[in-house]
């Protein structure tokens, strides 16, 4: 039994069956399917939303345990916890994902929260007064380098935004890039991003 709460703008996604979700738990974790119980932190459910959309989308199984357990969820209003608290605070720039709870033998339900890969990368994971960017290697979610991020601001919507006001050098790329993207305190990830679309323009 499938209970679908929101539909994303991607009108492939479509409700999930049992074995399939079954199937996908049995394959275990890898670069687009993660696992999480559902009394994780918002931050750390966020951190691994990150990862997926800087990286090629994928699914979030939550009330599933690293080792494949299935745990449940054990929250009155998963749904409601997930979209207001998870993505509504900590997730930006904003993700609408696709929701729905399958529902196992014995009355156990898991929730997948499928994400595409984001077309405004980088997105970040906000918390405690930080923009922290996330990407995914393998089953593991983690902190970008320098040139990762570069490589995430080149291939989001704000690279286009950079290699425009590059020609018009009456404006300021930088002032303008730093106002694009919302990331005031990604300076530099931003002037990297900067360098690599000035190299690109030029050459």
């Amino acid at each position: 039994m499938v209970h679908s709460y929101l539909t994303s703008t991607v009108s492939e996604t479509t409700a999930m069956r049992t074995f399939e979700l079954l199937e996908l738990i049995a394959n275990g974790e890898n670069s687009g399917i993660a696992f999480s119980r559902d009394d994780v932190r918002p931050e750390q459910l966020a951190k691994e939303i990150v990862a997926l959309s800087n990286f090629q989308g994928g699914r979030v199984l939550l009330g599933v345990q690293d080792n494949g357990g299935i745990t449940g969820l054990t929250r009155t209003d998963t749904e409601r916890w997930v979209m207001d608290t998870v993505f509504g605070r900590y997730v930006h720039p904003m993700i609408l994902p696709f929701y729905e709870e399958v529902v196992l033998d014995g009355n156990q339900r898991v929730a997948v929260i499928s994400i595409e890969q984001g077309v405004a990368k980088p997105y970040v994971l906000r918390n405690n007064g930080r923009e922290d960017i996330y990407i995914r290697v393998g089953t593991t979610s983690r902190l970008a380098s320098r040139e990762q991020q570069a490589r995430l601001f080149a291939s989001g919507a704000c690279l286009t935004h950079v290699a425009w006001h590059l020609m018009r050098p009456e404006l300021d790329p930088v002032c303008e890039i730093k106002f694009a993207c919302h990331r005031p305190n990604l300076k530099a990830a931003a002037n990297v991003a900067l360098s690599w679309a000035t190299r690109v323009v030029l050459t």
